[in-house]
């Protein structure tokens, strides 16, 4: 068996930078995402099997297995169109503001303002900025587990990324 090193260290680059796709929702639908999809826009290798790919993270989109059949249809011009908030962006936020750890612990209110300085700071749009209790969903999700205490709720396991 060939095995196309270019391809599986992009695909290793947007792991490291995002997770397993397996993580998100597609962007275009809510089937859950099955595979990293180059946008059409960006400039990508073609491997010795035909398949599109980059190495460079803000070059991909989650998407499921019908809608990148679609998207690969799709004129080379077109991007990918939206068709619910994308769940993608968070692991954005996410990866810039906190880690996973073990050991670590942050309040919500503090991890929430933290979130809403991070938008602010991105100029993301008013209408995709998560609720409170939507952003307490998105940190469970990646892995934090809510907890009581005397001063708020608690979030284990994740921390603040620190510069």
């Amino acid at each position: 068996m060939i095995v196309n090193h270019a391809y599986v260290n992009a695909m290793k680059a947007i792991e490291a930078a995002y997770g397993p796709v397996g993580e998100y929702g597609c962007i275009r639908c809510v089937r859950a995402a099955s595979r990293w999809v180059v946008d059409n826009r960006a400039p990508a290798t073609v491997s010795v099997d035909m398949r599109r790919f980059s190495g460079n993270p803000d070059d991909v989109w989650p998407m499921c297995t019908r809608c990148e059949h679609d998207y690969d249809l799709m004129d080379d011009a077109a991007g990918p169109v939206f068709r619910r908030v994308s769940t993608f962006a968070q692991r954005h936020w996410f990866a810039d503001c906190f880690a996973v750890d073990a050991e670590g612990s942050v309040s919500l209110r503090d991890a929430y303002t933290t979130y809403l300085d991070h938008c602010a700071e991105s100029q993301i749009p008013t209408s995709e900025i998560m609720t409170r209790h939507a952003f307490k969903a998105a940190m469970l999700r990646h892995g934090g587990i809510a907890a009581r205490s005397r001063t708020g709720v608690l979030i284990r396991k994740i921390r603040l990324r620190t510069n």
